[in-house]
């Protein structure tokens, strides 16, 4: 007792010294610690209390504690604990930093024993909380995280949950996070049914027909028809049934990018690429020209004492070249910005957009600020403007603001517009945008109806009933303080917003590949020597595509050097140019190994260049080599295979130049970590 007093005395007396006199009642932060202590477990004999912060923000006041190991050797590696706490001792993050092995490891806990360990811990660090939880889930994505989803009135609440990440190798709690928002949610009663909300988002929401552009080396490189989501942040109301959007608060900013002086050498010359780009850059613009066009923009009002303060030129994803000039003025109480990009061939502005410091004026009337906004864009851009339609939008959005899409065939172009923003202040420009690629587009005549794509999209699994919610920080200026406003919607909402190809039906991604389905197990290892191996790999992410094995038939080099180099480095490749980069560059294969056969003794040697052992592999005369069948200078690689357990030595031959078997890559990988 005396001991538990002495450390609690010295706790509270290092709190007085590292915070502002008043800042806090001791006896707060004592039943924090101690709350903190009890949850987690943390031992006095094992940590030092180190350094304690409070943070008051619109009326939440959090703790942050830490604690930090007790360490004999002052170079050895110290462990610490990171907590931090609500006021009421609710916990909303604990972080368990400690050295650990670099090595990949097999779990030695099922993913049910996980849950199990982490549904018992919740109940300890949150016992109201967990009352109003789904049951656990082990995350698809990370190793022993278990996500808790909140539930309210039996109604998942989006984006609140509590995740706790475990040692795979002890079940210890390493990180925990709480997301939990204090509200009141209404009552699921007299609301929509589902159908009739799968029918309101099919109206008022819903997806669209999109041509999309895929550029590569500076050009187009393919145009595809896809199915998207109109607007992935939009819900049903579930009370009325009307659109509405999610309250978000978005940040925006921009960059240039500039290129490097081109510098040439007299006696050097020009390969051909060099002279085409040469040829190029002589048919822009100048600097000169770029300001004269700028300022030549009446409606950009660019100030004459501005000076030119930044000038760039770079190629966009289409290979177009774009000039961007700056100009400011900045001085005291006088501050002005505007840039302006222009395409450095065809000398068409492609974007502005300027800031600077108004007096408190009046808000400019609405009508006449789309007049200006309508008369820019019908006198410079009047044809590419016949070619667009008002973005769809839900809800007011901003009122200063006007974005037009282009459409060809009827068809949306993904990312093409115009966009104009107009000073709510004065009703001058302040911000213009064309995006606007120069091809081709095929014909939209062979896609499929869009109730094909709902019937994969408005699942019940995918589409549901939630409360969504959304806090909002006020600010008072007499009081110089900001108090929040948390609001709550019962909606229907999509959890995912897949995309499909609109001529096959086929679910992509962005990039207009087809979307590799969730592995879910082999069909066809069940009394094949493998099987452990398979499933045990599968538990931790490594695995072969698709539900079938076929474990006697050969691996490919790069389906064995992916699932290798995920095992050894925890590198997922999932490009073949990226995968064959990289291990070229590590030395694991050489430039001529690249898309050979892989034998077993190949196998075995691009495992151990993989593990950093290929100099000591390649000494010659040193090993004992247990197989009869392996070449002299590649018995290094073989003994220290099956050093290493990698392969089994309970044998004396290798089979060195039989072809790798699937199910023999598995086993291999598994050896290892195991």
């Amino acid at each position: 007792m005396k001991k538990f007093l002495s450390v609690m005395l010295c706790v509270l007396m290092c709190i007085s010294v590292c915070t502002p006199a008043g800042a806090d009642d001791g006896d707060t932060v004592a039943k924090l610690i101690l709350s903190v202590k009890e949850k987690f477990s943390i031992s006095d004999d094992e940590f030092v209390f180190e350094n304690y912060n409070k943070d008051d923000y619109a009326g939440d006041v959090t703790y942050s504690l830490t604690w930090k190991s007790k360490s004999e050797d002052e170079y050895s590696y110290q462990s610490y604990i990171s907590v931090r706490i609500e006021e009421d001792g609710d916990v909303q993050h604990y972080r368990l930093g400690r050295s650990y092995s670099t090595e990949n490891l097999l779990p030695k806990f099922s993913q049910e024993e996980a849950v199990k360990k982490a549904t018992e811990l919740l109940s300890v660090i949150a016992p109201d909380r967990a009352a109003n939880v789904s049951a656990g889930k082990v995350d698809e994505n990370t190793l022993y995280t278990v996500r808790f989803e909140r539930i309210e009135n039996g109604i998942p609440v989006a984006g609140d949950y509590i995740s706790i990440n475990l040692d795979s190798q002890t079940l210890e709690i390493i990180n925990y996070n709480a997301n939990w928002t204090e509200a009141e949610f209404p009552a699921p009663q007299n609301i929509l049914t589902i159908q009739q909300a799968k029918d309101a988002y099919t109206q008022n929401i819903g997806y669209e027909l999109l041509y999309n552009i895929v550029a590569e080396d500076k050009q187009v490189k393919e145009i595809y028809l896809s199915y998207r989501a109109k607007d992935t942040s939009a819900y049903i109301d579930a009370f009325s049934g009307e659109a509405k959007k999610y309250l978000y608060v978005v940040y925006t900013s921009g960059s240039g990018a500039a290129m490097n002086d081109m510098l040439v050498k007299e006696e050097a010359a020009l390969s051909p690429e060099e002279q085409k780009l040469v040829d190029e850059i002589n048919k822009m613009i100048s600097k000169e020209d770029a300001e004269k066009i700028a300022r030549g923009i009446d409606e950009f009002k660019i100030r004459k004492d501005a000076e030119v303060t930044g000038y760039s030129v770079s190629q966009n994803r289409y290979g177009e070249f774009i000039a961007s000039i700056s100009f400011s003025k900045n001085s005291k109480n006088d501050y002005y910005y505007a840039n302006t990009s222009i395409n450095a061939k065809t000398r068409e502005i492609i974007s502005f957009n300027t800031s600077q410091n108004h007096q408190e004026l009046t808000e400019y009337d609405v009508e006449k600020a789309k007049a200006n906004a309508d008369a820019f864009l019908n006198k410079y851009y009047a044809e590419k403007l016949a070619q667009t339609k008002p973005k769809f939008a839900i809800g007011d959005g901003d009122k200063y603001l006007y974005t037009y899409d282009r459409y060809v065939n009827g068809v949306r172009v993904n990312n093409d517009k115009l966009s104009v923003s107009v000073n709510s202040y004065t009703g001058e420009i302040s911000r213009f945008n064309c995006t606007w690629t120069d091809t081709q587009f095929p014909s939209a005549e062979n896609v499929i109806s869009p109730n094909m794509i709902y019937k994969n999209v408005l699942t019940d699994d995918n589409f549901r009933l939630q409360y969504i919610t959304a806090t909002e920080y006020i600010y008072d200026e007499e009081t110089d303080k900001e108090t929040k406003s948390t609001k709550v919607a019962l909606a229907y909402a999509l959890c995912e917003y897949p995309i499909f190809n609109a001529e096959t039906g086929t679910e992509i991604n962005n990039a207009g590949e087809p979307v590799v389905e969730k592995f879910k197990g082999y069909n066809d290892i069940e009394n094949h020597y493998c099987k452990t191996a398979a499933e045990e790999l599968a538990k931790i992410g490594i695995y072969f595509e698709g539900s079938n094995l076929n474990p006697d038939n050969a691996v490919s080099q790069e389906e064995f050097l992916k699932l290798m180099l995920k095992a050894t480095k925890g590198i997922n490749y999932t490009n073949k140019e990226d995968l064959l980069r990289y291990a070229v560059q590590d030395g694991i294969i050489t430039n001529d190994e690249i898309g050979a056969s892989l034998t077993r003794i190949n196998a075995v040697k691009y495992f151990i260049n993989a593990l950093g052992f290929k100099s000591a592999a390649e000494i010659k005369g040193i090993y004992n080599c247990p197989f009869a069948d392996v070449d002299l200078n590649l018995q290094g690689y073989a003994a220290l295979a099956g050093g290493l357990g990698i392969v089994n030595t309970q044998t004396d031959t290798l089979r060195t130049y039989s072809l790798l078997s699937r199910a023999e890559c598995l086993t291999m990988i598994y050896n290892y970590l195991k």
